[in-house]
């Protein structure tokens, strides 16, 4: 008779080995280097665009303080947090015989990194005051 206590072949082992695991290890840290270039190109996008907004209210703003235009025109400028502004006025010719009034282009411009890039320009025409006598 044979004997119960036979020893059994060696059967496989069961997991995961080595080579599945660092296999599983590279996807996995592929999928989070794009998952993380993903995240930090939408973070820069909603900053851009947040200070493009910014640079639009301020634009309209400067403009929006002048109804007229001072007869020897406008040439200012400034900061407001992190963007620089700059307005100016240029005369613009009117084609007319005898014009009611004269007319000025005002030039709104916003300006990041100290005044090298502009993010947005604003422009207007706006009649010169004149005086009441």
């Amino acid at each position: 008779m044979q004997s119960r206590n036979r020893v059994r072949p060696a059967s496989r082992h069961k997991g995961f080995s080595l080579l599945e695991v660092l296999v599983a290890f590279s996807i996995m840290a592929m999928s989070l280097a794009v998952l993380y270039q993903s995240v930090g190109t939408s973070v820069r996008g909603v900053s851009q665009a947040e200070q493009r907004v910014k640079a639009v209210l301020l634009a309209e703003s400067l403009l929006s303080q002048y109804e007229t235009v001072p007869e020897e025109g406008l040439d200012l400028g400034g900061e407001f947090g992190a963007l620089t502004w700059r307005l100016s006025s240029t005369p613009v010719p009117v084609d007319i015989e005898a014009p009611l009034w004269a007319l000025h282009r005002i030039d709104a411009e916003v300006f990041t990194d100290a005044g090298r890039s502009r993010v947005f320009a604003l422009s207007t025409l706006r009649p010169v005051r004149q005086d009441v006598q």
